[in-house]
């Protein structure tokens, strides 16, 4: 059965350990600073500086940067994923693209594409796509332009192809490793960013 302390209680330990969290937070700053005079910047991160400084501080931790690498791109993996589930309409983009593939493509204008995922919602009797699907061509687009980063995380390709005089037109299609959204993959992807993190700061304690 667990124990609960008073917050009084807990206020005494933390001011107790306080001179020591922070004299191990300055340590682990400095080593990190160290470490980033000649640590390689990760080009493959949006948020360049950011990944530079983490990747930096894991290996003052005396862990492999690559290790934030993997814990890091889990998390936007798991951040697109979670936008895709607030966004019904993605249900059946993802369902049209499955039937095509990159050496074969689905290409046309938005209006184009707006009627066959309206189709392909009313086929799967799929209500809330529906009721989410834009009610014009100029609103998909919008919409589209939004969800292409975390369809693409999924499997999901959507290009905006170049203007033409007549219209813009969009390429669609599907990889292999569209649809891999296994509950289990994904707690376990979970687990090992948790995982990672307590490790990282039992690591920083046992060196202080």
């Amino acid at each position: 059965m667990k124990t609960f302390k008073p917050i009084r209680e807990l206020d005494a330990t933390f001011e107790a350990a306080r001179p020591k969290l922070l004299g191990s937070l300055l340590d682990l700053l400095v080593k990190t600073l160290k470490e980033m005079k000649h640590l390689p910047v990760a080009g493959k991160f949006r948020m360049a500086d950011f990944a530079h400084f983490c990747r930096a501080m894991t290996v003052a931790l005396g862990r492999d940067p690559e290790e934030f690498d993997t814990a890091y791109l889990l998390n936007i993996k798991h951040q697109d994923q979670e936008i895709l589930e607030a966004t019904p309409m993605t249900s059946a983009v993802t369902l049209f693209a499955k039937g095509y593939t990159e050496a074969n493509p689905w290409k046309g204008t938005a209006g184009e594409l707006l009627n066959l995922l309206r189709d392909k919602a009313h086929t799967s009797s799929d209500k809330d796509a529906m009721s989410d699907i834009p009610k014009n061509a100029r609103w998909l687009s919008c919409r589209l332009s939004e969800l292409v980063t975390a369809l693409a995380a999924n499997g999901v390709i959507i290009d905006r192809l170049p203007r033409t005089k007549q219209s813009r037109g969009w390429n669609v299609y599907a990889t292999e490793e569209v649809g891999i959204k296994d509950d289990l993959k994904k707690e376990a992807d979970r687990d090992l960013i948790e995982e990672m993190g307590t490790s990282a700061i039992e690591d920083q304690d046992e060196s202080t």
